[in-house]
């Protein structure tokens, strides 16, 4: 049940929640017309326009939190820093086993008193609690906190990704007003929603919707492998030194064309990924997309991010937030991170001239995919002593 930790330019995580999603040939878009009904909107929140994480203020015990959207954990989950909240366990699970052997386990809680505006958790299932510094770090903001499905299920949700926009609404028995095209979704075994993309115009397959990961998504290894078979995809393949001295190697590439309710995508970058198929934060920005969990339907509205370029990272640099600051956690071989000198360790002072300190890693992370042969300044410091490097980005993909 663990969703792992991948590093690419963004760190894409998260501590106990679902992954999946092998290919399949369920059914697709619905077909015949729709029976429109305003639904009640329950509350609005504002969410960001530049790929930072959709976080939320949730109140639980007179204080407000941020918590993480997110549509790939099956659970909503507590950090341990508010572990003392949520009374006695309900019951342990066995989470596996660690690199030393040890068996791993983690807590479940009855939900807590907490609300997100006027919408309890009393009523969203069970909570887990686990150490959430990973999520922190990766995303450089202060999350203690992950709105998993077992809340997200008993409303349908609206994301406006362009207009920075998130409405919460009552879903009815019947179809909604036009939010769009609709789309057929279903839940993975783990609880998680999915639904069936078409590539290479023919094929269907499952892909999660995983609100958590920032880009355009992931294909599982048998689909990368087929598609790069038959010379849809080209593989790039980064290797990074990480500060544990451990290689990181992940492999990605663009996917010509893919289709999801009759609407086509062109040029998204997919990385492969043993958690399966995913359509993340990156797909969803180019449509204005509803999730009506109780009535098991997407929907999907174009927007003029529809067809924009699709662009990772161009640096090979690759950044955490710790107490000391932001630090390279590891350095693609054959970037131009490594060609300037950077090296895992290093305490990035400014990028582009903006301060690490006073900048969200998104913003950070968004300097270092700008424009193929564009030069950008890092200063660092190493040892206590500052430095700097023009960085001359580079489109890898």
């Amino acid at each position: 049940m663990g969703k792992c930790m991948t590093i690419r330019g963004g760190l894409h995580i998260l501590g106990v929640a679902c992954f999946v999603v092998c290919t399949a040939t369920a059914g697709v878009e619905l077909d015949g017309e729709e029976e429109f009904v305003k639904p009640k909107l329950l509350e609005e929140f504002r969410i960001p326009t530049d790929g930072n994480p959709i976080v939320l203020p949730v109140k639980l015990a007179g204080k407000t939190y941020q918590f993480l959207l997110d549509t790939g954990s099956s659970s909503t989950t507590l950090d341990i820093s508010l572990q003392n909240l949520l009374g006695e366990p309900k019951e342990k699970r066995d989470a596996g086993v660690d690199e030393n052997g040890k068996i791993r386990e983690f807590n479940i809680y009855y939900a807590p008193d907490a609300k997100l505006g006027k919408l309890s958790f009393l009523y969203g299932g069970t909570v887990l609690c686990v150490d959430l510094t990973p999520l922190r770090e990766s995303t450089g903001l202060d999350i203690r906190g992950v709105i998993g499905v077992g809340f997200l299920r008993r409303y349908m949700w609206q994301l406006d990704l362009n207009k920075g926009v998130l409405r919460v609404y009552k879903s009815g028995s019947g179809n909604q007003v036009d939010f769009g095209v609709p789309v057929r979704m279903d839940m993975t075994q783990y609880g998680c929603p999915f639904v069936v993309g078409k590539i290479l115009d023919k094929y269907p397959c499952n892909f999660m919707i995983d609100t958590g990961y920032p880009d355009s998504g992931t294909l599982s290894g048998d689909v990368f492998a087929k598609l790069t078979e038959l010379g849809k995809i080209k593989p790039v393949i980064h290797q990074a030194t990480g500060s544990d001295a451990k290689l990181y190697t992940t492999t990605a590439g663009r996917m010509g064309k893919f289709e999801l309710g009759k609407i086509e995508y062109k040029n998204l970058i997919f990385e492969r990924s043993f958690r399966g198929n995913i359509l993340g934060l990156g797909f969803l920005s180019r449509t204005i997309v509803t999730l009506d969990f109780p009535n098991l339907k997407m929907y999907l509205k174009k927007t003029k991010q529809l067809d924009a370029p699709d662009q990772n990272d161009m640096s090979g640099l690759h950044l955490l937030r710790k107490p000391i600051g932001v630090v390279v956690h590891s350095v693609d071989a054959d970037s131009p991170a490594l060609t300037a000198g950077l090296k895992s360790g290093d305490v990035i002072q400014k990028i582009g001239g903006k301060s690490a300190d006073k900048s969200s890693l998104t913003d950070l992370r968004n300097l270092l995919r700008t424009k193929d042969g564009a030069t950008v300044e890092v200063q660092f410091k190493r040892d206590e002593k500052a430095q700097s490097v023009a960085l001359i980005l580079e489109q890898r993909i």
